[in-house]
């Protein structure tokens, strides 16, 4: 007798709009104090959570320029404190050694 599972979604596209950015972040091992940087952030997919979750940290946001400014636009009605913004230039990311508990790359 087989059974089909309805509680897994069905779309098999990574990019599905089904995706739980809370409920994937969960499973990661983080903490509100952490300094936590995230690559490749167009989306918002993962910013907003992570920001709200860091509230003792800080969230690192790298991405180009021109999709920083829209990040900012995005994020400035919640006037988060703990959010700082750099742009990528030349595939290189301006980061202090040691200074980051975590790094989440995002590319879709």
């Amino acid at each position: 007798m087989t059974s089909t599972d309805t509680s897994q979604p069905t779309s098999t596209n990574p990019h599905s709009s089904s995706l739980d950015s809370d409920r994937l972040l969960a499973w990661l091992p983080m903490r509100p104090y952490q300094h936590i940087a995230e690559i490749g952030c167009a989306q918002l997919s993962f910013a907003l959570p992570l920001a709200k979750y860091l509230y003792y940290g800080n969230l690192y946001l790298f991405n180009d320029k021109g999709l920083l400014a829209k990040l900012k636009d995005a994020l400035a009605p919640y006037k988060f404190t703990n959010v700082e913004y750099s742009a990528i230039t030349k595939n290189k990311i301006s980061a202090k050694p040691n200074s980051l508990d975590g790094l989440l790359l995002s590319f879709a």
